[in-house]
């Protein structure tokens, strides 16, 4: 055990130093355009850092959002070397379904917001709708409104630097988490002893004053039935569409299930070549993300979201 975490620590030094030396502009600047022009590099060059650089997303009207600190950002990153899209087909049926639904909806809930992806996107495509980015990681957040700031998104997409649970409270969490990219989220139960204070709440209690029509995406490290349990009210009352993340370390897919089941959701795995209806969630190692929703087959079909055959 003692040769084996010597080993682990012995390759992060490398990694990290590696990573420290890609990033010298003298070297990454002529090593992205090489790469650029290179298609045999096309699996390999999404592993390299970019520094100096944004990224663009491309909605479906032919708009764009940009993503900024590239180096750091993974998001951005695999947007800078994918065209302008996400690399995984399942990533990209995610966001377009999330698109997709949200038309119509007043305000969109992305819990777990990163850097913005999902809220500015959703904003952009959909200027009346109103975004609120809620992000845990202080680096994260500080990121995330920078991009708000820098797309001209203040008026309708609103940061909170704020961790959604099942109850209030609140919990310590580091500046910054990674010192190479920054850490796409942190559980709930992490326990850190130094940091940053930041409140934990609930859905019910944000949005208690809310009338109209909402949309939500989830992605909390495996505590996706904490984020519904606090939103009972919320989803009972408007019967939101939800893309969730479900990783294969969460245990709490029956307590998912009791709860949406008598609302009449419906579980869709949303997989590399379209929806899979499913009668239970089950977690994949992959394929994460899941659709909830309250619309049928023939609705989703309807508005020309792919199935799998």
């Amino acid at each position: 055990m003692a040769n084996h975490n010597r080993q682990k620590n012995l390759f992060s030094y490398i990694k990290t130093g590696l990573r420290s030396l890609l990033l010298i502009k003298w070297i990454n600047r002529p090593l992205i355009w090489f790469l650029k022009q290179t298609p045999l590099a096309k699996n390999f060059r999404a592993r390299i850092p970019v520094r100096d650089q944004h990224a663009k997303f491309r909605l479906p009207n032919n708009d764009h959002i940009n993503l900024f600190n590239a180096e750091r950002c993974d998001v951005a990153r695999e947007l800078f070397w994918h065209n302008s899209q996400l690399q995984s087909p399942s990533d990209k049926l995610s966001l377009d379904i999330a698109l997709t639904l949200a038309k119509g909806a007043d305000i969109y809930l992305d819990v777990g917001a990163y850097t913005g992806l999902y809220a500015m996107a959703m904003s952009k495509l959909y200027p009346n709708l109103v975004s609120y980015a809620y992000e845990i990681v202080p680096e994260n957040y500080a990121v995330l409104v920078s991009n708000i700031m820098r797309n001209n998104l203040i008026e309708t997409v609103h940061p909170r630097i704020c961790g959604i649970a099942s109850e209030p409270g609140n919990m310590k969490i580091p500046y910054s988490v990674n010192d190479g990219v920054m850490a796409s989220s942190v559980a709930l139960d992490w326990d850190f002893t130094d940091g940053v204070n930041i409140p934990l709440d609930t859905i019910d209690n944000l949005h208690s004053d809310f009338k109209g029509k909402m949309a939500i995406k989830i992605d909390v490290e495996g505590f996706e039935a904490d984020v519904l349990a606090g939103a009972k009210e919320t989803i009972a009352n408007f019967k939101p569409d939800i893309v969730c993340e479900v990783l294969t370390r969460a245990t709490s897919m029956e307590a998912i299930q009791k709860q949406l089941g008598p609302l009449r959701y419906n579980f869709f795995h949303i997989t590399n070549n379209g929806l899979k209806h499913s009668d239970t969630i089950k977690p994949k190692k992959h394929e994460r993300d899941w659709l909830f929703t309250t619309r049928s087959e023939q609705e989703l079909k309807a508005l020309n979201i792919a199935f799998v055959n």
